[in-house]
């Protein structure tokens, strides 16, 4: 019997099926990641793109989120590749003022942006006018600046999904409390803080957005859920608004950006299992 070399003996993997087990395994193991990366050059091309879909400029890892950090990654690859791959972008204020402007020009393609930080209604705007955004969340108090709300801006045209993590200012509140959000014509889905949003903008959003199919509030804990409960009666009729109980924003927004389940899929579950009024 002639010898069998190991090439021969050795199974082989269908290259659709490798590629499934390696990107199935950066999803699930996204600290593996750049282990995974020095496997192949085959393997390599298959899990940048995971790698860099989304991005955080923290100083420390959150969690299970691992990103590369952004200063270098917008030394190592072409402004073309961060266009047609990163798709979710967490803002936390450890970066200049001249590398959050190169990660505008780069990350044209971001539709999720995160922010952590108190940003100015003027910055807030130079990034979304960079970028095709759909959802916007995090601290974001001087979006309601007088004279005028900066969510009329025709950078937020797209925006479908809106989540204030903490109050604005209060000077702004009353453009919003009448058809102030309607100004969004793509608003689908609003979200809030307990207590950081006057009840009469969620009554607003919900007479003036005809779009609108989720108006969601967000609590810290089931207790905090439950007292509030009787104070939102008069919300609580409506089949869009649903109360959840969400501990941790952070941890929340990094499930999503993996491809998990994130507050918005919960309250959009909640909607669904209501019966429809025509």
């Amino acid at each position: 019997m002639a010898p069998v070399s190991l090439s021969e003996a050795d199974p082989v993997v269908p290259e659709d099926v490798e590629r499934h087990i390696f990107e199935l395994a950066a999803f699930m193991n996204p600290e593996l990641m750049s282990s995974l990366l020095r496997v192949a050059r085959r393997v390599k091309i298959w899990i940048e793109p995971i790698l860099y879909r989304a991005l955080y400029n923290g100083s420390a890892a959150c969690g299970t989120f691992y990103s590369p950090p952004l200063i270098y990654v917008l030394r190592v690859r072409p402004a073309t590749f961060f266009r047609e791959h990163v798709r979710h972008v967490w803002l936390t204020g450890h970066d200049t003022d001249l590398e959050i402007l190169q990660l505008i020009s780069v990350c044209a393609g971001t539709t999720d942006l995160k922010i952590s930080f108190p940003t100015s209604a003027r910055t807030l705007l130079a990034l979304a006018a960079a970028m095709p955004l759909q959802r916007l969340a995090g601290y974001l108090p001087y979006l309601l600046e007088p004279p005028a709300p900066a969510l009329a801006h025709r950078a937020f045209a797209r925006l479908t999904h809106l989540y204030f993590a903490g109050a604005a200012h209060d000077a702004g509140w009353a453009a919003w409390a009448g058809a102030g959000l309607a100004q969004m014509p793509a608003l689908t889905h609003f979200a809030f803080r307990h207590r950081a949003v006057p009840d009469q903008v969620a009554h607003g959003a919900l007479l003036n957005c005809p779009a609108l199919r989720v108006l969601a509030l967000l609590h810290a804990t089931r207790d905090e859920l439950e007292d509030a409960r009787p104070l939102r009666a008069w919300l609580v009729a409506d089949a869009r608004f649903v109360m959840l109980v969400v501990p941790d924003d952070d941890a929340d927004w990094v499930a999503g950006a993996r491809g998990g389940e994130d507050f918005w899929d919960a309250a959009d579950a909640v909607v669904r299992s209501r019966p429809q009024v025509d």
